[in-house]
Formats: C-alpha cells, sequence, structure tokens
C-alpha cells in the first residue's frame, strides 16, 4: 500500500440520508476511505456561530436506505480492493437512533434499560437494535456510552449513561457489547476516559475536568477497564482535558499521548481500535486549528480520525503527510494502526460480499417479535416517582383531558408522520376522546405558559410531557405555573430524572427514558390503570427519590 492509501484507511468522513451512491464512490476512491460516519437524517452538517441540527432530508424507505449502502460497500470492494467501515451512533431512542422511522424498533435510552434492572433486557434491546442496523448495512457503533453520570447537570450525557454506579454501568455495558459481537457489529466503548462528571457540552466548548487520579480509576476509568477484558473492539476518546491524568501537555484527552498512548495503550493494555470524537466538535474547532489537531491525533496514539464536515480533509491530509515527512508521526506506527483497521475489518467479515435481500430487511426490521421485545422493555423502565391520589385515571367522557408537549428538534429531524409531536395525544385519545392539545416551544414562550394556565384551569386532569426539561427550563417553569390552577397535574418527564425536585407538586410523576411511540404509550398504560410500573432509578435525584427508589404499584404517596 502507498502512503496516501494508509492514510486514507485511517480517515473515517461522513456522507448523508440524501448522498448519491457515485458520490460517495468519489470521495472513497479519491481518498482511499478507510470508514464513513453515516447519518440518514441529515442533509448535510454546518458549523456556524452555533451548533444547530439542521438539513433534514427526505423520508424514503429503509430498504432503499439499506440497497445503498450495499451498494457503497460492495463498490468500495470492488473498486479499492478493501472493505469500508460504516458507522453510526446508536444509544436508544429518537433523540440517538441512525434511521429514525417507524418501521426501526426504537429501544429506552441507556438510562431506561438499566431502570428496567434486567441484564437480559440489556442484551435484548442492543441485539435487537444490532440484528435491524446491521441490515441496513451498518457495521460499526460508536456505542455503548460508558460514562457513569455523576453530575446531575451533566448537559451532554445524561439518559445516555446507565447510572451514577460504575460497576452497574460496566454490567450493562458489557451485556452491549457482547451482543454486538454476536451480530458481528463493530462495538466502540465511549467516551475515554469519562465524561460523566462534566458539567460543559463538548459539542459548543472544551472544559477541563479536575478530579483526581484515584477518583477517576475508581470510577470513571473502571467501566473501560471492564470493556477491554470483555474484548471491546474499540475505543472512542473524548475531547476534554483531564489534567491529573495528563498534567504536563494540558491536551484534551483526544490529542493527549499520555493519555491515549500511555494510560489507555501501555497502562490499561488496550490493543484495538483507537478513535476520538469527531474532530469537527466545537471543542476541538474553537480551540484548535482542526487539520493540525487531527494530525496531533494520530501522533498521539489514535488509529483514525473522524470528522463530520469534508471540506477539511484535504487539509488534514496534507498535515498527516507533513507529520509523517517529519518524523512527528512514524511510518512503522501508521502501519501497526493500519493492521489494526485491516485486522478488524477481517474479523467482521467485511471483506465478504453484501448480497441484497430487500425482503428480509422490510420482514425483519421492525418486525413483531422486535416489537414485542422493546414494549415490554419500554413498559418495565417506566419509573413512577409520585402518586398523589392522581392515578389511576378514571374518567367521565364529559370531562376533557388537556395535553401539553413541546415541539421537538428530534421530532423534526425523523420527517416521520408517526413520530410526530402528536405522539402522546395519540396515546391517550386511544383511551379518552375529550381532549385538548396544546404545543409550545421547546422553551415555552411566556404566551404559550399563560395560554397553559388558561386551559389548564378549565380542564379536569392536565398531562404534560417535559422533553429533556433539563435543557429548557422553560418548560419546568410552564408545569409549575399550571400545577396550581389544574385540578389534576401528572408529568411525564423524557430523560435524565434529575428534575424531579423542581416538579414535586405536581400530583403525580413519571419518567421515562427515551422519546418513542413505545416509552410513551408505557407511561400512558400506567396513567389509565392498565399496568404497573416497574422502574427503578438508576442514578440518585435527592435523599428521598434516590437510587433504587420507584413506586411498584398504583399506591398513593
Amino acid at each position: 500500500m502507498t502512503l496516501e492509501e494508509k492514510l486514507g484507511q485511517r480517515f473515517m468522513g461522513n456522507f448523508c440520508g440524501s448522498s448519491s451512491v457515485e458520490d460517495v464512490m468519489e470521495g472513497i476512491e479519491k481518498y482511499h476511505s478507510g470508514g464513513l460516519q453515516f447519518s440518514l437524517v441529515f442533509e448535510r452538517f454546518v458549523r456556524g456561530g452555533d451548533y444547530k441540527l439542521c438539513g433534514v432530508s427526505e423520508n424514503i424507505p429503509l430498504a432503499k436506505v439499506a440497497e445503498r449502502l450495499y451498494q457503497i460497500r460492495n463498490l468500495a470492494l470492488e473498486r479499492i480492493g478493501i472493505p469500508v467501515i460504516i458507522g453510526v451512533d446508536y444509544e436508544g431512542g429518537l433523540e440517538s437512533c441512525v434511521a429514525p422511522r417507524r418501521q426501526m424498533t426504537l429501544m429506552p435510552a441507556q438510562m431506561g434499560i438499566a431502570a428496567a434492572g434486567s441484564l437480559n433486557f440489556a442484551y435484548k434491546s442492543a441485539q435487537v437494535g444490532a440484528k435491524e442496523t446491521k441490515l441496513l448495512g451498518i457495521n460499526m457503533f460508536y456505542g455503548p456510552s460508558l460514562d457513569t453520570n455523576t453530575n446531575p447537570l451533566n448537559p451532554e450525557i445524561g439518559s445516555r449513561s446507565f447510572s451514577e454506579d460504575p460497576k452497574e454501568v460496566a454490567k450493562f455495558g458489557l451485556e452491549y457489547i457482547r451482543a454486538y459481537k454476536d451480530e458481528g457489529i463493530i462495538s466502540t466503548a465511549k467516551h475515554f476516559p469519562g465524561k460523566g462528571e462534566g458539567s460543559l457540552n463538548a459539542h459548543l466548548e472544551l472544559e477541563t475536568i479536575t478530579l483526581d487520579k484515584e477518583r477517576l480509576g475508581n470510577v470513571e476509568i473502571y467501566p473501560f477497564k471492564k470493556a477491554i477484558q470483555a474484548g471491546v473492539d474499540a475505543i472512542m476518546v473524548a475531547h476534554c482535558r483531564f489534567p491529573a491524568l495528563d498534567e504536563d501537555s494540558g491536551l484534551p484527552a483526544s490529542i493527549s499521548k499520555g493519555i491515549i498512548t500511555g494510560l489507555l495503550r501501555s497502562e490499561l493494555g488496550f490493543e484495538g481500535l483507537i478513535i476520538p470524537d469527531t474532530m469537527t466538535m466545537f471543542a476541538i474547532s474553537k480551540d484548535y486549528d482542526v487539520p493540525v489537531a487531527c494530525s496531533m491525533c494520530l501522533e498521539a496514539g489514535a488509529d483514525m480520525v473522524f470528522m463530520k464536515v469534508d471540506e477539511y480533509r484535504d487539509d488534514v491530509l496534507r498535515e498527516i503527510k507533513e507529520s509523517v515527512k517529519k518524523g512527528r508521526l512514524p511510518e512503522e506506527r501508521v502501519n501497526k494502526s493500519v493492521a489494526r483497521i485491516l485486522s478488524i475489518k477481517y474479523k467482521k467479515g467485511l471483506f465478504n460480499r453484501l448480497e441484497y435481500d430487500g425482503e428480509e430487511i422490510e420482514r425483519t426490521i421492525g418486525c413483531q417479535k422486535h416489537r414485542g421485545i422493546c414494549e415490554d422493555i419500554s413498559q418495565k423502565s417506566v419509573v413512577l416517582i409520585k402518586n398523589r391520589k392522581a392515578l389511576p385515571l378514571k374518567l367521565k367522557l364529559s370531562e376533557k383531558l388537556l395535553i401539553i408537549n413541546p415541539h421537538s428538534g428530534r421530532v423534526v429531524l425523523a420527517n416521520d408522520s408517526i413520530f410526530s409531536d402528536h405522539m402522546l395525544k395519540d396515546s391517550v385519545t386511544k383511551r379518552h376522546k375529550n381532549v385538548t392539545e396544546l404545543l409550545t416551544d421547546e422553551n415555552p414562550t411566556d404566551d404559550q405558559i399563560y395560554e397553559a394556565e388558561v386551559l389548564a384551569k378549565h380542564c379536569s386532569v392536565t398531562i404534560v410531557g417535559l422533553y429533556w426539561p433539563g435543557n429548557f427550563p422553560q418548560q419546568i417553569e410552564l408545569l409549575t405555573k399550571i400545577t396550581k390552577p389544574a385540578k389534576k397535574s401528572i408529568a411525564i418527564n423524557v430523560g435524565a430524572p434529575y428534575v424531579v425536585e423542581d416538579i414535586i407538586k405536581t400530583d403525580a410523576i413519571l419518567c421515562v427514558f427515551g422519546l418513542t411511540p413505545y416509552t410513551l404509550e408505557a407511561a400512558i398504560s400506567i396513567i389509565f390503570g392498565e399496568k404497573e410500573p416497574g422502574g427503578r432509578l438508576p442514578v440518585t435525584v435527592s435523599k428521598e427519590y434516590h437510587k433504587g427508589f420507584g413506586l411498584s404499584q398504583l399506591q398513593w404517596t
């Protein structure tokens, strides 16, 4: 292989749902790409003055998506002789799914799996996701997240974590890794050495976590040690400074030789693939020149670099070549990384040509068996926090029920009528027809809050859906304002449960983990007394609402 071919194998670019096969192949052939990040719901990625969701793609059938990905993988094998990795974020919920379409079986987020409390559920959840996504042509997951979420105010991790307990994180994470291994998916533990104590979002800015080395080893790094022992295929390194692990350089972990080579490779003995989080996140691009940072990342010991903005690619490759030329990145190191990349591709069967079977794809993705598993897990993951003589609901037809929930950017991206902003209302109207619905902004305006107060005063019951309210405090303000005029108020919190103390005056509180029709349907079935809650908090919210708390029956509190 030429140097250009070797460096190409160490690069993961990006393509989107609207990209044509030939456009993707042009990039693969020109750059000898080793891997690609696939984003079905984006037309393109934009990095400007703010980090925003953008560019919703058309809603094409999943069988057609798979056909396109199969063509790309087979053509890559034919034209450059080396298969291409196609990787995706996949952690559960509408908020972290490669294909948020009605056909896909959308499991709860990782914290919901831990709330359900079953390692068997963890394995089954991961297995269903791997089976369906592999059929689409995906062969690598950037998951599971092995961050131990110890900071309730963490804006980036939250319900993406299994728990605040590193041993619980490890136990559930290993079930995901085992399922991915059984299904032939490349697993990636992230975000090493662990971002659960963080207070900033790396998509927006770089932070420094000042925990001491002993604490980091006992909590943050513990699940990664267990993942390495279990044979995880890859580890993704975080864009975050950890002075206790590398006090000399002051660099983020993703470009720190002390952390990547010294700690992860040498001290922990990890021999799999090491990749950084995407190098175009603002945590890097605001403070570092992206091509230089990519070169530093490989010099530090990473095997591949990963970015979502292809405009940098020529400059990145030019910078890395210069690093090789000047000896900062010895070609012997390049060869070792390429050997790791090719080895994992061979081990996972990527050198075998894919045979497209549209009927099998349509028959398997979202099949009755998978939906049944998802419904069971979603039901068991709902945590009932409070019930002050509010549940179960027994309403006369003449009694009006008010539904309030925000428009969600994740729903917009899904671009699918089933995953609409009316999911909550749709579940309720199966049981009670006299319903009024109010949709607000993600951060409700003062006018919307006033409208909610007026409507709640004239309805028998008000159900409020809170979608990641920790990020949108006006949702909590709305709920607070309607609890007094409302005759009966019920909150369904989607996401991490840390806001419970802020909404405790509500008559009933249920926590679900992940925005899907399955999780919302599970919550509504409990509200109407059809099912009993089975979830337990995987994290501590307060002294009263501690890890393990959860009402097991519709008892009054």
